[in-house]
């Protein structure tokens, strides 16, 4: 408490502020600049702070769109799931740290984060696994019987496999994580976390996870030239048409998100 009973300017809440600005007002007196201060946005996170949000997001990333949906066979071995994120961190999470930061720094929002997963979506399943054109990419049954019934001839992939694969990156690999992340540290949601050494991490994570993934599920199968380039085309229009949209209007001054568990006071 301050002098004369009243709370200090750190304890004060913005409804407390307007409250009594609009009290002197209509008493007739100007508010103080200190009745109607709009609340000081918080500074850059700190180094560790930063670490732990990346991490976080490197590691949630794989295990939103691997093990939570519970269809790999290796669920309920716990040591073949933590070995198996040596691998899917550098390929999902990675990507998910680099769609936002993307986002971030250059001010644009959901709109740019979900065009973006489309695209990594598209370059996850057509380039890299190629799992949206091989036919046997699955040695099980149910894989014909989920893809024959919507199978398009001329563009060698199933209609089903195509939006399940690009809306379960857009959903589970990159969207969700990040919105989860983001909410337990609301401060920072809108900024930058990386630095150009944390880009270029993540930017060599992510080539040499793809590259062990791209070697293994290419051994046996490779898709045709025309189907690469029609996926890697349509990949780069995704991505420019995140970055032609129209960055949002800036938020309203004056509102403080609650502070999520990573928010704690230093």
């Amino acid at each position: 408490m301050g002098a004369f009973g009243l709370p200090k300017p750190e304890h004060v809440s913005t409804f407390e502020r307007s409250a009594i600005a609009f009290g002197r007002l209509s008493a007739g007196r100007r508010a103080s600049r200190f009745e109607i201060m709009d609340v000081e946005v918080p500074g850059p996170p700190s180094l560790p702070r930063r670490m732990a949000l990346v991490v976080a997001l490197v590691l949630l990333s794989p295990i939103c769109a691997e093990y939570l949906i519970g269809y790999d066979q290796i669920i309920g071995r716990p040591l073949e799931l933590l070995a198996g994120l040596l691998i899917l961190a550098p390929l999902y999470g990675t990507v998910a740290v680099l769609i936002r930061e993307a986002a971030r720094r250059t001010g644009r929002g959901w709109a740019t984060i979900v065009l973006l997963s489309a695209a990594f979506g598209l370059v996850q399943a057509g380039l890299i696994d190629q799992s949206l054109f091989n036919p046997d990419f699955v040695d099980e049954p149910s894989w014909d019987r989920d893809r024959l019934p919507t199978h398009i001839p001329e563009l060698g992939l199933s209609a089903k496999y195509l939006l399940g694969f690009v809306a379960g990156h857009v959903i589970w690999s990159f969207g969700a994580p990040i919105a989860v992340v983001e909410a337990c540290a609301p401060r920072y949601a809108g900024r930058p976390w990386l630095g150009r050494t944390g880009i270029t991490t993540m930017l060599v994570l992510y080539a040499l996870g793809a590259a062990i993934i791209f070697r293994e599920h290419t051994r046996d199968f490779m898709a045709s030239p025309a189907q690469l380039g029609v996926t890697a085309a349509s990949a780069v229009l995704l991505g420019i048409a995140a970055f032609a949209l129209p960055r949002p209007s800036a938020p309203v001054s004056g509102w403080v998100p609650r502070r999520g568990w990573w928010d704690a006071a230093p």
